[in-house]
């Protein structure tokens, strides 16, 4: 077994145990006005234990652990799960041998006890997720992490995630570690970005799953662009004026742009390769940083947002990037200007000062010289 695997298993156990101590999970169930005919009060469900099931509720009440010691078949499991929509106490499935989880198709909603969270983990066989119905999950996170053969989640209709314990804490959503030809689809992330709980920082995959309806190169009317964007002096900005999501990167280079007012519907960027999401450089008439719309901003790389060669006020002032960072909610490495972050500006503000005179100078020595050869040869 891995390192990380071992890692995994580990911090799984760890979060299990720790819930059961801190609260008996049968009086979570009496908290939530369970139905005693609808609780299942096994751990692991088996063939010996099935008969218990509560098959006919839509909600349950139930601590669901799938495991290597699950004798269960998948068609077994569709018939167990057919009517349930609502599960309510613990939900792992682990080192299991299933191709898929579409036995839990018809579930709509998690709720946690205490502080778990929904762990698919380690599932050697499984191609695919297919929770194809799952809206709402209010856990301490979602985990779907080493599944050797996992290409898609197939999870197209998320809509809420709360964490039950620590409201203003963001639901940990780590997917990462599956298949080297994982992918996720555009409306799967786009769903992920508009829940503003969940934290999307720990989504990792290789690709984005292919689309037919999303733009893969800008033109008008594009609302979502598969793939980088890059915006130079012959782009017709009218064309950006549609767009609400990008799925890779934006760079916006060598303009003479004076703000970002043509990006005025521009809500999410999310880059999946080890690279910024946005770059901004050689534009120095940019007068103004804010985004008209932009909430969220993802990248595999912790520089997420850099500036290059742009008006020199913002390194001179590093207010401008304390707020791009604060509206954004952008890690402590982001943004970036001239390769300094909001603190280095603050510390290394002398030198920046300094940095910045050498360069006034330097364009006025040249601007003087090429004054001279022009007087010269007329």
């Amino acid at each position: 077994m891995k390192i990380h695997e071992i890692f995994i298993l580990f911090s799984v156990i760890f979060v299990i145990s720790s819930s059961k101590k801190a609260k008996d999970i049968q009086e979570f169930f009496k908290e939530k006005n369970c139905d005693p005919k609808c609780t299942f009060n096994s751990t692991n469900l088996t063939k010996s234990n099935m008969h218990f099931f509560p098959k006919s509720c839509n909600q349950i009440c139930a601590e669901i652990s799938l495991n290597d010691k699950t004798d269960l078949s998948e068609q077994e499991l569709i018939f167990l799960f057919q009517n349930v929509k609502s599960i309510i106490g613990i939900l792992n499935i682990i080192s299991t041998n299933y191709a898929n989880l579409k036995f839990l198709e018809g579930l709509e909603a998690v709720e946690c006890f205490d502080d778990s969270e929904v762990s698919i983990l380690l599932n050697y066989e499984m191609t695919e997720l297919g929770l194809g119905s799952l809206t709402e999950v209010n856990c301490d996170g979602f985990s779907v992490k080493v599944n050797e053969k996992l290409k898609i989640l197939n999870m197209p209709d998320i809509k809420k995630m709360k964490n039950p314990t620590k409201p203003n804490k963001e639901v940990y959503v780590g997917i990462a570690d599956n298949s080297n030809s994982f992918c996720i689809s555009p409306l799967e992330m786009y769903n992920f970005l508009e829940i503003p709980t969940a934290g999307v920082d720990q989504i990792y995959a290789d690709s984005y799953c292919k689309m037919d309806t999303i733009c893969t190169k800008l033109s008008k009317n594009c609302i979502w662009i598969l793939g980088d964007v890059k915006i130079t002096t012959n782009c017709d900005l009218e064309n950006m004026k549609s767009v609400e999501a990008i799925f890779g990167g934006i760079t916006i280079s060598g303009t003479n742009i004076t703000d970002f007012s043509f990006l005025e519907n521009l809500k999410y960027v999310a880059q999946l390769e080890h690279k910024p999401a946005v770059v901004i450089e050689n534009i120095p008439n940019l007068m103004n940083v804010t985004f008209p719309k932009l909430k969220r901003v993802k990248s595999d790389s912790s520089y997420t947002m850099e500036f290059e060669n742009v008006n020199p006020i913002f390194t001179l002032n590093s207010t401008y990037c304390y707020e791009i960072r604060k509206s954004l909610g952008l890690s402590d490495w982001a943004p970036k200007f001239d390769g300094f972050s909001c603190e280095d500006l603050d510390s290394n503000h002398d030198y920046i000062v300094q940095n910045q005179k050498k360069k006034s100078e330097n364009r006025n020595g040249i601007g003087a010289f090429l004054i001279i050869i022009l007087y010269l040869f007329i």
